[in-house]
């Protein structure tokens, strides 16, 4: 409501670029605006950086992101070696989910961690749109992925009702996990350290050095 936004006076806005497209001259008259895509790993390396910029503490900023990096090649080199299968980001309500591409920051970050993500690459990677496809459950069975995570949906997933879903492998071996709302856009220095932690916890086997 930018009648709120207007309210509160704020000395800087920090909008995600693809919801504030179209109100970026009315968000500007209100204060200076950092319209941010946040997509990508690189997206949210980049953000975090122009954030860190605009807030006078770039130091902070590069801490953060040396942090996250260091964080995902631990995982990545601890697990290096090891089959880590295949994996589908679903979302959607409806009775043919939504399948991710590879760009997307989680489904990134899974594939550096050495699984391979049935989205498949995106034809446009250089604008990072669109994140994904909808894909029917029949050309899901084909892809047949070892894991299936599912983003937050306010409805019932009408697509899990399909008699096509039990025969999935992830869902008769019981790899199918619902993930947090921060899933969806987790290009956040916090969301992303948490999506790491999702992944470890749910997905990596147990380092047996500890």
């Amino acid at each position: 409501n930018l009648e709120v936004l207007s309210s509160v006076r704020p000395d800087l806005v920090i909008a995600i670029r693809r919801y504030t497209e179209k109100d970026g001259d009315q968000i500007e008259a209100i204060a200076p605006l950092l319209a941010l895509d946040l997509i990508t790993v690189e997206d949210s390396l980049r953000a975090v950086e122009l954030a860190g910029q605009a807030l006078g503490k770039p130091a902070k900023a590069e801490a953060l992101n040396d942090r996250f990096l260091e964080h995902v090649q631990s995982l990545a080199q601890r697990n290096h070696g090891k089959p880590m299968g295949t994996v589908a980001l679903l979302t959607s309500g409806s009775e043919t989910p939504f399948v991710y591409y590879d760009h997307f920051l989680p489904t990134a970050l899974l594939e550096r961690l050495g699984f391979d993500n049935v989205g498949g690459k995106p034809p446009n990677p250089e604008s990072g749109i669109p994140l994904g496809y909808r894909i029917s459950l029949e050309a899901l069975l084909k892809l047949n992925p070892d894991t299936i995570l599912l983003l937050p949906t306010s409805r019932q997933r009408a697509f899990t009702m399909n008699p096509i879903w039990p025969y999935l492998k992830a869902v008769s071996t019981g790899q199918v996990y619902e993930m947090p709302h921060y899933w969806k856009e987790g290009a956040g220095p916090i969301a992303r350290e948490r999506i790491l932690d999702d992944i470890q916890r749910l997905l990596l086997a147990p380092d047996s050095g500890t």
